[in-house]
């Protein structure tokens, strides 16, 4: 086989099974990540403090990630010269929790109810995080009930969200489709059960009266 044909024979195995290979790919990083992430994160050069509490990270990664962060780092500001950002417009558990989506892209002390949601929510709008604004909306639609509709409408109003206004309306509107739904089954099945009520007691009747 001549050096060409080893080659496309390599391509067309590679373009055969891309989805595979990514997957696999995919999945070694987040393991080596989740790793990284659990050790301490060793080599940080910045804290994060919160409620007395440093939480160490990567510059690098958090610039990436946000460019407000990005913006206080390449300015003279305190934050540049001292390597410590004061978070305290938050919690500690909002903090360790957004620090954890930087790293990983997702949070693992689910379920998270809807005032921790709230919080993450504000914290990923502050610092302009869009993944993480969109892993808030999820778990905000997934809180949601017919009694704090109104409470969640102001919540995407006060930070102009349309999406997550579009979000909330959607789900109410499904959700009083399916209760729609649901009464009429139930208003079809009394009707019916009553109907053939009646046709027993007159069948018994006319039984009865032959």
């Amino acid at each position: 086989m001549s050096f060409y044909e080893e080659c496309g024979s390599s391509q067309k195995y590679f373009s055969d099974a891309p989805s595979e290979t990514s997957k696999t790919f995919r999945h070694s990083l987040k393991n080596d990540l989740e790793r990284f992430f659990r050790s301490n994160l060793r080599g940080c050069d910045v804290i994060l403090r919160c409620q007395n509490k440093d939480f160490p990270v990567h510059k690098s990664l958090i610039c990436c990630k946000s460019p407000v962060f990005s913006a206080i780092f390449e300015s003279d500001m305190k934050e540049k010269n001292l390597g410590i950002v004061e978070m305290d417009d938050t919690d500690s558990l909002t903090l360790n929790r957004f620090i954890e989506h930087l790293y990983l892209g997702s949070v693992t002390d689910s379920p998270i109810d809807l005032d921790s949601a709230m919080a993450l929510y504000e914290i990923a709008h502050r610092y302009s995080i869009l993944d993480l604004i969109n892993y808030s909306r999820k778990i905000l639609v997934l809180n949601m009930d017919c009694g704090n509709r109104d409470e969640m409408l102001q919540f995407a109003n006060l930070y102009e969200d349309k999406s997550l206004e579009n979000l909330i309306g959607n789900y109410f509107h499904h959700k009083e489709k399916i209760k729609r739904v649901g009464f009429k089954r139930n208003y079809f099945l009394t009707t019916l059960s009553l109907i053939l009520f009646c046709c027993v007691v007159f069948s018994l009747i006319y039984v009865r009266c032959m």
